[in-house]
């Protein structure tokens, strides 16, 4: 009897335990489908929305197109500040919550609209057709790499670059001192740059070259004194090419390591594990920051894990691209892809 007694007590227990074990697996998978679902969701009602809204546009376009034609003789608008002001007023009602409009008709008009507390960018091309805008700005950190068409091989290592590693985000365009927009530097140094402080004086008109004219710029290429600064260019994803300056390189290095070094620090940084400035790393890098020291005709150079000022040498240049605002991009193998 005691024998039936124990199996039938054994019998039981495995009973409730693998009722419990159901249980809890049962939890589990309800949280993982929720999530999944919850994701799924999320993805289709943006994309939904992203359709209402381009359906908004396109018909206030429309409508706006035809009133301009009836009112084109009378109104002291012209006609990109026309479709500025009537796509601003038809897009504010419902419920969009914000709209930034800016641009013309013959260069594109840009619209930024926030919808159920998220944002949206479209383009009207010149052409009338209706694009939405994926950009890196808000998305990227620095760091990042981005995908950029122009190879090289670095001057010091020799080591050859490509449009997927060769650059990389130095400005998320939203961080302290930043530019507005989103910028990328160069990872390796691709050409050198001779100063020479008997041609340019006192310093300022080096530093007008590098910041406001680098592409008129003649860099050394493989000790070729016959490199155009342009060759950098990329016309439909360029804005404007420079070179860093001491305090961009020190809030580049804030953004990194969450330190808190001054636009004018000139102290000895600590490692770049990331790679980024080239600090301490295994090849002797060298590179000229745009900034002059006051009272010499010095200007700044990045050195091993040093920063300096010196004159008179060829050291390396890094091109610093500043990107158009209004191209789409995906991410890709970590690594952001021009879309269009």
């Amino acid at each position: 009897m005691n024998v039936l007694n124990t199996k039938t007590g054994i019998t039981l227990v495995s009973l409730v335990v693998t009722i419990i074990v159901l249980l809890i697996l049962a939890g589990v998978t309800l949280v993982i489908l929720n999530g999944f679902l919850l994701d799924k969701i999320a993805t289709v009602s943006s994309k939904t929305e992203e359709a209402f809204l381009k359906e908004k546009i396109e018909m206030a376009f429309m409508e706006i197109k035809t009133a301009y034609e009836s009112e084109k003789e009378t109104t002291s608008m012209n006609k990109s500040e026309y479709f500025v002001r009537e796509l601003k007023k038809s897009l504010e009602r419902g419920d969009v919550e914000e709209v930034i409009i800016s641009g013309t008709i013959e260069e594109g008009i840009k619209i930024s609209l926030r919808y159920y507390n998220q944002m949206y960018e479209f383009k009207i091309l010149a052409n009338g057709e209706l694009k939405l805008i994926n950009p890196l700005l808000g998305n990227v950190k620095v760091g990042d790499y981005v995908e950029y068409p122009i190879q090289y091989i670095d001057i010091y290592s020799g080591k050859q670059y490509t449009s997927t590693d060769g650059w990389r985000v130095i400005d998320d365009g939203v961080m302290e001192g930043t530019s507005g927009f989103v910028r990328i530097i160069s990872t390796g140094i691709p050409a050198k740059w001779f100063y020479d402080k008997m041609e340019y004086g006192n310093g300022k008109e080096a530093l007008d070259i590098l910041t406001n004219h680098f592409e008129e710029s003649i860099l050394l290429d493989k000790g070729i004194e016959s490199v155009n600064g342009s060759i950098f260019r990329i016309d439909k994803m360029t804005r404007k090419i420079t070179t860093l300056t001491l305090a961009e390189f020190n809030y580049a290095y804030n953004a990194l390591y969450k330190t808190s070094r001054t636009p004018d620090d000139m102290s000895d940084p600590e490692n770049d594990e990331y790679g980024l400035l080239k600090l301490e790393m295994a090849e002797p890098y060298f590179y000229w920051l745009a900034t002059k020291e006051e009272g010499t005709s010095k200007i700044c150079c990045v050195a091993g894990n040093r920063i300096y000022y010196d004159a008179d040498i060829r050291i390396g240049i890094r091109p610093v691209i500043i990107l158009e605002d209004d191209l789409n991009y995906k991410l890709e193998n970590n690594v952001w892809k021009i879309t269009d």
